[in-house]
């Protein structure tokens, strides 16, 4: 699973930095092993692959964001509107 044949650079901006940064801590904190940056994101694009997205016609980041969530069903719904103080930033707001 670590074998990763490719390098991929992405720009990203710093609030979602941090929040990823917060993820790997907090697993720490909370009695696991600190997770890289790298490895929360190939985690969700796994996640990613296994959904249902329509991603035809989709133009924009934003309608993509919103395909995912509509893929997400009912299960999203407890997710909408939720966000996390992160390094003075709120991130994580969803939808």
């Amino acid at each position: 699973m670590n074998s990763c044949p490719y390098h991929l650079s992405v720009t990203v901006p710093v609030e979602l930095v941090k929040y990823l940064e917060w993820i790997g801590l907090e697993a720490r904190r909370s009695g696991g092993l600190r997770l890289p940056k790298a490895s929360i994101v190939r985690a969700l694009v796994r996640v990613l692959m296994r959904m249902d997205v329509d991603v035809s016609g989709v133009t924009t980041q934003e309608e993509l964001e919103e395909r995912i969530w509509e893929a997400m069903g009912k299960n999203g719904d407890r997710f909408e509107g939720r966000s996390r103080m992160v390094g003075g930033a709120r991130v994580g707001s969803g939808g």
